[in-house]
């Protein structure tokens, strides 16, 4: 996709700024992803291309009469539930912690289905930020596939990140999620479903990714179950089940 191609909208999605943003905003919150996303720092290319893009796009048109529209319902961008909001220093919003299976374990070796009591094990794990990072990838729901993901390219299967924050929220006090879908397919999947409210949905040039930001609790173990049930309902809205996504056994708890 060429900058001519992102409507005004498009482009500020990608750099998470309001329809009314002005161009030092827009300045301000480029600089601020690039450093993130650079890949000399260790960023994503295909994520630090598409901002260039939309950087371009918007320092090319200005805002006028007609871009200052509400986004479409199909990309969700704002927060809308109190408790995630990212002016939050902690949340309070209730979470049944005992519900998970703290003490269970993988069995197994190479890559495993994944499922909330894993997500929420995994993050609890001891280590800088509110969560411990956690990694799975998918071919897609129910694909035999899933099973030879190692094998398979980067650009044909989909990866889930759920991490302290790097570019929403605050830097490594939130938790960030997100999912990347590459493949045609999936991405059609992903681009058509009606999302829970907070997540927001960004479609680059060869990817569409799933970002939510989550503000933790001052307890390791609420915001590590509370974040893989917000994992767990959006995959499913996104008609993507959890336990359609693998890990490698030797990564999870």
């Amino acid at each position: 996709m060429s900058r001519s191609e992102l409507s005004r909208l498009e482009a500020l999605t990608v750099l998470a700024l309001p329809a009314d943003a002005d161009d030092d905003a827009v300045k301000r919150a480029y600089r601020r992803l690039a450093r993130e996303l650079h890949p000399d720092a260790g960023g994503d290319v295909e994520a630090f291309r598409d901002l260039q893009l939309a950087y371009e796009r918007l320092v090319e048109l200005p805002a006028g009469p007609r871009e200052r529209r509400s986004a479409p319902r199909a990309r969700p961008s704002r927060r809308t539930r109190a408790g995630d909001a990212p002016t939050r220093l902690w949340s309070e919003h209730p979470t049944d912690v005992a519900a998970i299976d703290w003490d269970g374990r993988v069995d197994g070796t190479g890559l495993v289905a994944v499922d909330v009591d894993v997500v929420a094990r995994s993050l609890v794990r001891p280590g800088p930020g509110p969560v411990r990072p956690f990694t799975a990838r998918s071919r897609g729901p129910a694909s035999l596939l899933n099973r030879w993901l190692h094998l398979l390219a980067e650009d044909l299967t989909a990866t889930l990140h759920i991490r302290p924050a790097r570019t929403r929220g605050r830097p490594g006090h939130d938790v960030e999620v997100w999912i990347r879908v590459w493949a045609r397919g999936a991405r059609r999947r992903v681009d058509a479903a009606t999302l829970p409210d907070d997540w927001v949905r960004q479609r680059g040039s060869s990817s569409t990714t799933l970002i939510r930001t989550i503000t933790p609790s001052p307890d390791r173990r609420v915001t590590a179950a509370r974040s893989a049930r917000i994992v767990e309902e959006g995959l499913a809205t996104a008609g993507w089940p959890l336990g359609s996504w693998y890990a490698a056994a030797d990564e999870v708890v």
